[in-house]
């Protein structure tokens, strides 16, 4: 299949903005962009505040709140358990698997170089191809489990 450069479109199941039933500790969220964001808070009020937001309005929220200590330590695993989570359901993932070998890179124009790759301008110059790409890199080593388990 090649590659696939932006989860939006006929992509757009990819992203963590796609619409689904996740669980983070004994709440569900509408998407995993949304229970991420609440995982990020340091109380648990705060927490809750995202449980019927979708991930647009999830992730305006997720820069006001207070960071839980050991976020930075934390955060990819919640990532992966919460993406795994997402595509371990129907149709999303029979969907992944459909993508093949394509490699999957999460393209945006927001400056977020860490999950994704920013395709504008500045990143590009500053960047270069030196962006980490890491919810690309995640949904592959899912897809490939999955592949593995059929």
């Amino acid at each position: 299949m090649g590659r696939i450069e932006s989860f939006s479109g006929a992509y757009a199941f990819l992203s963590n903005m796609a619409p689904c039933h996740i669980k983070f500790m004994l709440y569900e969220f509408k998407c995993v962009e949304s229970a991420y964001q609440a995982a990020k808070c340091a109380r648990l009020d705060q927490q809750l505040q995202f449980q019927n937001l979708n991930g647009y309005e999830a992730k305006k929220l997720g820069r006001k709140v207070e960071l839980r200590n050991d976020w930075h330590d934390v955060k990819n695993q919640i990532m992966s358990n919460l993406v795994w989570q997402k595509f371990q359901q129907e149709p999303f993932r029979s969907q992944l698997l459909e993508t093949g070998d394509a490699l999957l890179v999460e393209g945006n124009y927001w400056h977020d170089n860490y999950w994704g790759v920013c395709t504008c301008e500045r990143c590009t110059k500053f960047y270069g191809t030196n962006a980490q790409n890491n919810l690309g890199k995640l949904l592959m080593q899912i897809r490939t489990e999955l592949g593995d388990n059929t």
